[in-house]
């Protein structure tokens, strides 16, 4: 049975220093090419699920925020196939690691990763499991050829969303986003509605990863329009009101993906009860922002 090692290329040595022991053990390892870029890496991955029985993952700073790394940990993840996570790097600290692997199968020691390895495949192999040729249509818990197509897919678009919401909020944070009374001029108007364009499509796990970094205080509002997302940059008491200033609002589709987005000057929590937002900045797709829902007794201005 094969072990398929998911590492960044700067860290090739550590790589070949994993690799050098799982051939000293006698255990095989799954070979791949020097590139890893677009239809090739799909390939990649759907001839090392179906081949390979498990994952060693080696985390170091560059794999951790690597795009193609996560992508093969969300496909292996996916498929329900075993994932051993060997930290190659003393800095790194287990809330570093992609939310679904901290504290599972962490190993520092080479030694005891080969050890981890030898005795899951001979768990899996005295299982009865197996790992069939994808030719013959026989893969390990029933996944089918869609449904690794699915699955890798999947996991190649949240990673690369990743990345994009990590550019799109970055982006932002280059531009005049007023708070308050600002001024605004109408140029800075255009690059603001430019760059919500951004996050168009994106899904909504890459925005909640990310958006905190910049902008770290989380509203949830229910508009006329629906449900909406949404983060602050300063979050201050002001007359007893809690008020969010500037606040950027993400709309998402059946799908979880962003389909409407609005940038305000502010969103208040009202003490008397309520909220309100307005001072709209700039939107951008499929919806308006619409009314607040709230009491009848409050007014709300959406700005739109």
């Amino acid at each position: 049975m094969v072990i398929f090692v998911s590492y960044a290329f700067e860290d090739r040595a550590h790589f070949e220093n994993i690799t050098d022991a799982l051939e000293d053990a006698g255990l095989e390892y799954w070979k791949t090419g020097d590139t890893r870029a677009g239809e090739q890496l799909s390939k990649q991955l759907q001839d090392a699920i179906s081949h390979s029985a498990l994952c060693i993952f080696i985390a170091t700073r560059n794999s951790v925020a690597s795009s193609w790394c996560n992508a093969e940990l969300g496909a292996f993840w996916g498929a329900k196939k075993r994932v051993l996570i060997f930290i190659a790097d003393d800095t790194l600290q287990e809330a570093d690691l992609p939310k679904q692997f901290q504290g599972h199968f962490l190993q520092r020691r080479i030694k005891g990763l080969v050890k981890d390895c030898k005795q899951y495949l001979e768990e899996l192999s005295s299982s009865g499991d197996a790992v069939g040729d994808p030719s013959e249509g026989v893969f390990l818990h029933k996944v089918t050829r869609e449904d690794l197509t699915m699955l890798i897919e999947d996991a190649i678009f949240r990673s690369s969303s990743n990345s994009l919401a990590v550019s799109a909020f970055l982006e932002l944070e280059t531009r005049q986003v007023p708070a308050g009374n600002e001024t605004i001029s109408e140029d800075n108007t255009r690059s603001l509605q430019r760059t919500l364009h951004s996050f168009m499509g994106l899904s909504r796990s890459s925005v909640d990863e990310t958006a905190p970094q910049r902008w770290p205080h989380a509203i949830a509002v229910q508009t006329t329009t629906g449900n909406w997302r949404g983060y602050a940059k300063t979050a201050t008491w002001q007359s007893y009101n809690y008020v969010h200033t500037p606040c950027i609002f993400f709309k998402f589709d059946e799908k979880f993906h962003v389909e409407a987005i609005a940038l305000f000057r502010w969103y208040v929590e009202l003490d008397k009860g309520g909220e309100t937002v307005g001072g709209l900045i700039a939107a951008v797709g499929k919806h308006e922002f619409g009314e607040l829902h709230q009491t009848p007794e409050v007014t709300s201005s959406s700005g739109t």
